[in-house]
């Protein structure tokens, strides 16, 4: 076929083909189109990041505490909650807390802060490392950790495992500041010394310790070689030491050797009161006390310049062992004093209560403070109470954070990112599809 025929064949069939009518506005009615899919996909991302905002920003925004007269309400919550496990913990000085209310340890020896302006719980890493776990030593069972009475400052026993030889010491956390520093606890000798019992002095600027000198650490055993105790100021990088005599069998009561128990105290100006068994050491003198027999000492303080141990049910005065108060409980924890005429006593079994009890004689203790079941060790910041309000009413503790808030801001992330795609997805295949529509038309 020439060419010539070839035209004339075209001509033939596009006279015969059906006439197709488009409508004069269908290019204006395709913008249009075009122009709606692109404000519904800006629309539903806009709705999305909206809702992920108004849902996440809560969860990650810092509460504000309450404020009254336009400063925070600070106080002790009348209610101590267990810490439950999995949660994620942090440093100390990465809490935002400047003022706490409490710190809890656990049965595990894991230790929780607890904010004195809004009650929320921070779940702290001061572990005593690994070797808590493989050395079975019961001296490292509970974690030596005290707050201040003003609740700014936060003191606690660390140690390090180094083949065998340890290194030990306390860290003082100034929680207002954010700073802190580590006064090692080491002999001119190089053997370390493992803290036992931490306590501030009622003005909260020296701090006792006690604890055992290190003969031997291997990877299985400790070697203990001695009772020491000293006392430091909470800028000091230093501590001074005192060798605690060991405690003797004597005939009436008192001591009774082996395991006895002992603890340590300062007083304002830093006088360091060590009891040990029933001896005590304090200014320089060695005296023995009337103690009974297999009694616990479970408190130990210097109030206006005279010592005061808790020992089994009595409050008594030492040296001279004057009985100032005989306790409902039989051995209540002494968790300090409210004022000079009061004392704050841990007591119960299993779930527990912070009581008020007299510390003058006779009287009926008044619960103040509830504690679950699962809280081993209570340090209260004691200059946040007062008799006429020494708790304030907190809300349960949101737990944070993975096994809580992170966990619900990454599935409420998820679901907005997921629907976010959807719909941009949505959009592309219905502009894909229009394409495709338009071309085939151009095609006929």
């Amino acid at each position: 076929m020439s060419g010539e025929q070839l035209r004339d064949e075209l001509r033939r069939i596009a006279e015969g083909a059906p006439a197709v009518h488009v409508p004069g506005d269908t290019f204006d009615r395709g913008r249009r189109a075009a122009r709606r899919a692109r404000i519904a996909a800006a629309v539903v991302t806009v709705g999305c990041l909206a809702l992920l905002a108004a849902i996440v920003v809560p969860l990650v925004r810092t509460p504000t505490p309450p404020v009254a007269d336009g400063r925070p309400a600070l106080g002790v919550p009348n209610r101590l909650y267990a810490t439950p496990a999995g949660v994620r913990r942090e440093q100390p000085g990465a809490t935002g807390v400047t003022v706490a209310a409490a710190v809890l340890v656990d049965e595990s020896g894991n230790p929780t802060l607890v904010d004195a302006a809004d009650g929320s719980y921070h779940p702290l890493d001061v572990s005593l490392r690994s070797e808590t776990q493989h050395t079975g030593s019961s001296y490292l069972t509970d974690l030596p950790i005290a707050l201040s009475p003003d609740g700014r400052t936060l003191a606690w026993a660390w140690l390090d495992d180094l083949g065998n030889k340890a290194r030990t010491g306390l860290r003082i956390l100034d929680l207002t500041g954010g700073s802190h520093h580590d006064v090692p606890l080491t002999f001119e000798t190089g053997a370390a010394l493992i803290p036992r019992t931490l306590r501030w002095s009622p003005n909260g600027r020296r701090l006792a310790w006690s604890g055992y000198r290190v003969k031997q650490w291997t990877s299985t055993t400790i070697d203990i070689g001695g009772s020491w105790a000293g006392a430091l100021g909470a800028d000091d990088a230093r501590s001074t030491f005192a060798q605690v005599p060991e405690p003797v069998i004597e005939s009436g009561g008192g001591a009774t050797g082996g395991d006895v128990p002992f603890d340590a105290a300062v007083s304002d100006t830093g006088d360091l009161a060590v009891v040990s068994g029933n001896l005590l050491l304090w200014k320089g003198d060695r005296t023995r006390f009337p103690a009974p027999a297999n009694a616990t000492l479970t408190g130990l303080r210097i109030v206006g310049g005279a010592v005061q141990a808790t020992i089994g049910s009595r409050l008594v005065t030492l040296p001279g062992g004057d009985v100032r108060a005989v306790f409902p409980d039989a051995e209540p924890t002494d968790l300090g004093p409210l004022d000079q005429r009061r004392v704050l006593h841990l007591v119960g079994d299993g779930p527990r209560e912070v009581q008020v009890v007299s510390a003058r004689g006779p009287g009926r203790p008044t619960p103040i403070i509830k504690v679950d079941d699962g809280v081993a060790q209570v340090s209260l910041a004691t200059d946040l109470m007062s008799l006429a309000q020494p708790t304030v009413t907190r809300p349960a503790p949101e737990w944070p954070w993975w096994t809580g808030r992170v966990t619900s801001l990454l599935v409420l992330a998820g679901l907005a990112l997921a629907g976010l795609v959807v719909a941009l997805g949505w959009a592309w295949r219905r502009r894909q599809r229009r394409r495709q529509r338009r071309r085939q038309r151009r095609a006929r």
